[in-house]
């Protein structure tokens, strides 16, 4: 925090999460001995979304169909730079695709 004061920079939390649009309520009641499953006919898909909020409430988001990889949080950093008007400390948990060489 103080080294981002002294930079005149915007500290940004960010994290990624999955939206799908399946309910996973796909049973009910059943006869003793029987599973109890309905019938459900949907066509599965999901969307992945990276978001980044800062301490003034500012938040920034990328929306994209595939995994994470190093090229998607480059971009995402790319892009989240390129939108500030301050330098950007982003804070963010330990994966794979954090770690890597890039």
């Amino acid at each position: 925090m103080k080294r981002a004061k002294a930079e005149n920079a915007i500290i940004y939390w960010a994290d990624e999460t999955g939206v799908s649009n399946c309910d996973i309520v796909e049973r009910s009641f059943s006869p003793k001995g029987r599973p109890p499953v309905l019938p459900v006919e949907t066509n599965r898909q999901r969307v992945n979304m990276i978001s980044a909020i800062s301490s003034q409430g500012s938040v920034r988001f990328m929306v994209y169909q595939d995994t994470m990889n190093q090229q998607r949080l480059i971009r995402f950093m790319e892009r989240l730079m390129r939108t500030s008007e301050q330098n950007v400390f982003l804070i963010l948990d330990i994966i794979s695709e954090r770690k890597a060489r890039k």
